[in-house]
């Protein structure tokens, strides 16, 4: 018997699809380091209860959700190629494979495989501190999930390396460079949603999975030597954008934001922090 698997023994790749929910022949996957890989396949049983019996009567298969999250260092190597994905104006949907291993990767055995399909950006958060590293927490859901005990057939794995840090990391408030920060957040939620319609086969398995309104929020936090935000809120002023650095000359970037609030945090023997949330109504670009 095969002893359980540990951490260090599941890796994630990811190619996008060239039709929805079909993974590509002899696939290029690429792939980077995770701190976290939550793999979650929720059938949506339905049970059922009727009179003259205490116990349910059926218990039937739903709507099939496959989801995963996983959380990762952005990598230095590629910062955006696995995140551009979030666009929704992109159209992409992507094949995902999580694979639980024994031994080397490139020589693995015991393997268990998760092909997940038809998968697209649900929700995204991206954080940032200066003491910390540029990290991505993403949840995709999809159309359909199969298992296998082996890597993908005529599949190529590549993975990127590296990590940006805080201190590579940069800021700026409508185009301009604006070095006050100290900790940054920006958070993308795509209301992705399943359509399922009634069909003589397969009708658990989502026929379509588009891409819903568009919700980006985030926050800053400042080091506190300006009472610039504060200002424009009570004025009420719409930013033309906010631009966060991912690695490299690549970022993330919202248009159009409000600051929502505007808070002050002071400790005894600690500098003062201004925390300021802000919502975006524009276009979010990953370059």
């Amino acid at each position: 018997m095969v002893d359980t698997y540990s951490a260090e023994e599941e890796a994630f790749y990811y190619i996008d699809e060239t039709n929805f929910g079909v993974t590509p022949g002899t696939p290029a996957f690429l792939g980077h380091p995770c701190s976290s890989i939550m793999p979650n396949i929720n059938p949506n049983n339905l049970l059922v209860r009727g009179c003259g019996s205490i116990n349910y009567l059926a218990n039937k298969r739903g709507r099939l959700l496959p989801e995963l999250k996983i959380k990762f260092p952005v990598p230095s190597a590629a910062p955006t190629n696995f995140l551009q994905y979030l666009r929704p104006e992109l159209g992409k949907s992507l094949s995902l494979n999580v694979l639980y291993y024994k031994g080397a990767f490139a020589t693995a055995t015991d393997i268990i495989s998760l092909l997940y399909t038809g998968m697209r950006f649900n929700k995204t958060v991206i954080t940032c501190d200066i003491d910390g590293i540029v990290e991505a927490e993403v949840s995709l859901i999809g159309q359909n999930v199969a298992t296998g005990t082996a890597k993908v057939v005529d599949a190529t794995y590549t993975q990127y390396t590296g990590v940006t840090s805080g201190l590579e990391s940069y800021f700026k408030i409508a185009g301009g460079a604006d070095e006050r920060a100290v900790a940054w957040r920006i958070e993308v939620d795509n209301g992705v949603r399943q359509i399922h319609t009634i069909k003589a086969a397969n009708a658990h398995i989502a026929k379509y999975v588009p891409f819903g309104s568009q919700k980006v929020s985030g926050e800053v936090t400042f080091e506190f030597e300006s009472k610039t935000e504060l200002d424009e809120l009570l004025a009420d002023t719409e930013k033309s954008s906010v631009e966060f650095g991912i690695g490299g000359a690549n970022y993330i970037k919202a248009e159009y934001i409000k600051w929502d609030t505007f808070g002050l945090d002071g400790k005894i023997e600690d500098f003062i922090n201004a925390t300021v949330p802000f919502s975006a109504r524009g276009v979010t670009t990953v370059a």
